[in-house]
């Protein structure tokens, strides 16, 4: 069964995430991390190799079982917010960027190993409210995928920065603007 697949109970369990804490690191320490065995990474957090086998088959395995893990938990948020009236973009940003900070050992990891892919899925999910926001329709992917690249480059220096709390309004408001800016770009596409 892979981390995607644990129960929350499991993971709120205190031992198993220190466990999983460590074999992260173990894996994203080595710069030949797939080429670790499964006892090697074992013997290198001190667990039981079984321990290990029950959750990942394989080391490749891992990278993907804790992107896919992080990206259901983002995907269930953005469920429930939907799910609220009257959302707006703002407090869906503001919801992404407390999202990051309860996860922030695993964003600081990834990002350590220049690994966007999450942040990008994340941001890419928010596509429909950000382009109702800026009020267009139509086929502006090329913009969009530029617009996601931006967002990202300000968590990773918000990430550089230690993960800041008092930064979340300076970067809450750096995600208005380049929204703002993206309005001002496209809309003399449309015109």
């Amino acid at each position: 069964m892979s981390i995607a697949r644990l129960t929350e109970r499991k993971l709120r369990d205190a031992r198993f995430r220190k466990n999983e804490e460590a074999l992260f690191r173990a894996f994203f320490e080595e710069e030949v991390e797939m080429k670790l065995s499964m006892g090697e990474l074992a013997r290198k957090i001190g667990v039981n190799r079984v321990t290990i086998y029950r959750h990942h088959r394989m080391p490749r395995e891992i990278m993907g079982d804790y992107e896919r893990h992080i990206l259901e938990k983002y995907v269930e948020l953005m469920v429930e917010i939907r799910k609220r009236e009257g959302m707006e973009l703002r407090r869906m940003y503001y919801e992404v960027i407390l999202f990051i900070l309860q996860n922030r050992r695993i964003f600081e990891m990834l990002m350590e190993r220049k690994n966007f892919k999450v942040l990008e899925g994340m941001i890419v999910m928010l596509e429909p409210e950000i382009m109702d926001f800026i009020k267009l329709s139509g086929d502006y992917e090329r913009i969009f995928r530029v617009y996601v690249g931006e967002i990202v480059g300000l968590i990773v220096n918000w990430e550089l920065d230690g993960f800041q709390e008092v930064e979340i309004m300076k970067l809450l408001n750096n995600m208005m603007y380049l929204t703002k800016s993206a309005r001002q770009r496209l809309l003399p596409l449309v015109n």
